[in-house]
């Protein structure tokens, strides 16, 4: 279930030719290609969600 807690162990780089979205959270920002998800707040659930299809309106989650 997407609506559990769990811990990141592990985020990785890798050098890509794909395209790249930069996504800022706070004064935080990173670049994954459009073919990975991150996890977004939106209409009272925690989401999968490609960066394309991110809303102004969802709220991005991250590691404290």
């Amino acid at each position: 279930s997407l609506n559990k807690e769990t811990n990141i162990n592990n985020i990785s780089r890798h050098k890509v030719s794909k395209e790249k979205w930069k996504i800022t959270i706070d004064d935080k920002s990173l670049e994954m290609t459009g073919d990975h998800s991150i996890m977004v707040y939106r209409d009272g659930n925690i989401i999968e969600c490609k960066p394309k299809d991110i809303l102004n309106t969802d709220f991005l989650l991250k590691k404290k």
